[in-house]
This record gives C-alpha cells, sequence and structure tokens, in this order.
C-alpha cells in the first residue's frame, strides 16, 4: 500500500500512469493566459457598468420629457377648448362681425403655432 513517506516512485497510481507530470511552463502560460482573460473580462464587466449606468440615466431623462410633453400637451388641450368655447359663445351671441371672426381666427392660428413651437422646446 502506498503512503505518504514512500518515495513517489512507488505510489502505485503514479506507476499505473495515473498521474502526469505537467511541464511548469506550461502551467505557467496556463496560468498567465487565464490571468489575462480575467483581467479582460473585468474591463468588459466595468464598460458594461459603465454602459448601463449611462443608458439609465438617459432613460430617466427621457422619460421626464415624456413627462413635461404630456403636461405641456393638457395645457395646450386646455387653451384651445377655452378658444373653442369662447368663439362658440360669441357666434351664437350673433354680435360678431366677419371682419371680427376673420381676427378671432387669426388669432387662434397663431395660439397653435405659439403652442406648437412651445412642443417643440
Amino acid at each position: 500500500m502506498w503512503h505518504a513517506n514512500y518515495p513517489f516512485s512507488t505510489c502505485p497510481f503514479a506507476q499505473s500512469g495515473g498521474f502526469s507530470i505537467i511541464n511548469s511552463e506550461s502551467l505557467i502560460e496556463q496560468v498567465e493566459h487565464i490571468e489575462l482573460k480575467i483581467r479582460q473580462l473585468a474591463k468588459r464587466i466595468e464598460r458594461l457598468r459603465q454602459e448601463n449606468a449611462d443608458l439609465e440615466e438617459e432613460n430617466r431623462q427621457l422619460k421626464n420629457d415624456l413627462v413635461r410633453r404630456d403636461e405641456k400637451k393638457e395645457v395646450l388641450n386646455d387653451r384651445i377648448q377655452q378658444m373653442q368655447v369662447g368663439m362658440e359663445a360669441e357666434l351664437k351671441g350673433g354680435g360678431m362681425t366677419k371682419a371680427a371672426l376673420q381676427e378671432r381666427v387669426a388669432k387662434y392660428i397663431q395660439e397653435v403655432q405659439r403652442s406648437v413651437a412651445w412642443l417643440r422646446e
């Protein structure tokens, strides 16, 4: 029976070819290759983390932009509704002349144009 105090050559496992002696230079090269791969992976992980952080920030900003645009849209819809109600009331009252109506429509168009420009900001 083999025992730790016996010389290596007397180990039955070694005698049967169970052990292969690894060239130390080959082992060192393999370890260096593994270390290189680990460093490359660490750099890649860091780049991906930074990219993820950048994308999360961009996503947050885009969500905020959407909220602001929705708020602007609601304000503009309210303005348009108020203008329409005002025009309808004046038309029903019969007190508007053709010139006054044209002026009112021109103001309405200007307000819509300002609103569109404001939305684009």
